[in-house]
């Protein structure tokens, strides 16, 4: 006999089947907040005005949801996977307003458009295969107030980075416009390698308000030099900002996040680290080239020297050296000059020649005969060579 436990498991798990194949699509709802619990993420809501209230749970930020307040969300209905209750995945909520539901519009409007296969490889040649700087020391952040992410970023900033770290809180109550105005802010000043963006739980509102038109618009038209953008959500939310996407770079830890820039600034370091001491082994050659031709002129220079005669190794010395050594050079060159003048004059057929051109100048005082002698010719820089 099947036991009355048995049976309501059956009847349980046929329930859980139920749910699970006709409540697949998610669906929207109005209505009025309960119990909030902003620690669990999870608050309850009544939308029949009794007594009756169903259990919800979402990744968003529920901190501002108050008691009684009037919703409109969207979500998925789900089990437990371990008690046969069921509960409500909320994707998204806001405050009733006719705001919303054309912004929500937007947002899926746009959200098909960057989806497009043309923008989707546009953004995936400009953004996403955007290399990272090579320099990475100064870093924007644009955050939200109160941000839990701000803070543990910063310590393991302290940790981990080395650089300056400069820090833009967006105005809550106009985050699309001040998002852009932190986007330029950065741009222009401080010399910013890398703007992260650091979000964790965010309402329904500020996610739209990040994927404004206004927002996109400015992304899609950055140039190149913009800095490289990154995006750091701590939070795992079930929709997320249409930026995002526009982004060159997304991560989800923190510790993922420094370790991509500090493995970039380790890559620069060795790269410096490695031309320097190329730059000092090819100096040192240099040198090891310059000592040796130092040497060989050294070696050079004391051949001028007797050889019991030390050197002095000073400029005035070798100048000495080399006055001395051309004036032997001239020395040697007069007296060759002096010989090779005897030699022509005592040799016996130009004797015969002067003496039979004086008899003939003698009987013919119209015929003149000269007789050239070699000559020394003095340059100015004191060579003198035979011509």
């Amino acid at each position: 006999m099947i036991s009355i436990a048995t049976d309501l498991e059956n009847i349980f798990a046929k329930y859980r089947k139920v749910i699970k194949e006709n409540f697949r699509e998610s669906f929207a709802i109005e209505a009025i907040v309960g119990n909030v619990n902003s620690d669990r993420n999870n608050f309850t809501i009544n939308y029949q005005g009794n007594n009756n209230f169903i259990n919800c749970w979402t990744s968003l930020k529920i901190s501002e949801l108050k008691s009684g307040e009037k919703i409109k969300l969207y979500g998925n209905l789900m089990t437990y996977p371990d008690e046969n209750h069921v509960y409500i995945k909320i994707d998204y909520y806001t405050t009733i307003n006719n705001d919303f539901d054309n912004k929500i519009e937007d947002y899926h409007k746009y959200k098909q458009k960057l989806h497009e296969e043309k923008l989707s490889q546009f953004i995936l040649n400009k953004f996403h295969n955007k290399f990272p700087p090579k320099i990475i020391n100064r870093i924007g952040i644009i955050t939200f107030e109160e941000s839990i992410i701000l803070e543990n970023f910063k310590k393991i900033c302290e940790q981990k980075y080395v650089g300056d770290l400069f820090i833009y809180k967006l105005d809550k109550t106009k985050v699309d416009k001040d998002f852009v105005i932190a986007l330029e802010y950065f741009k222009k000043y401080h010399d910013i390698n890398v703007i992260c963006i650091l979000t964790d739980k965010l309402t329904m509102e500020q996610i739209l308000n990040l994927s404004s038109a206004e927002c996109l618009k400015y992304l899609l038209m950055r140039d190149e030099k913009f800095p490289y953008l990154i995006s750091l959500n701590a939070g795992c939310i079930s929709i997320d900002y249409l930026a995002k996407n526009l982004f060159n770079k997304k991560f989800d830890q923190i510790d993922n996040c420094l370790t991509f820039i500090t493995n970039i600034q380790e890559t620069y370091k060795q790269m410096l680290t490695n031309t320097m001491r190329n730059c000092y082994e090819y100096i040192g050659q240099r040198i090891e080239n310059h000592r040796a031709n130092i040497l060989k002129l050294d070696n050079f220079i004391s051949e001028f020297y007797e050889i019991n005669k030390s050197i002095e190794n000073n400029i005035s010395s070798i100048i000495n050296l080399f006055e001395s050594k051309f004036k032997k050079i001239y020395f040697d060159l007069e007296t060759n000059e002096l010989h090779l003048a005897r030699k022509i004059i005592n040799n016996l057929s130009k004797q015969l020649l002067i003496q039979n051109n004086i008899k003939k100048i003698e009987n013919k005082n119209d015929i003149i005969v000269s007789v050239e002698i070699p000559k020394i010719n003095n340059s100015n820089d004191g060579d003198k060579s035979i011509i």
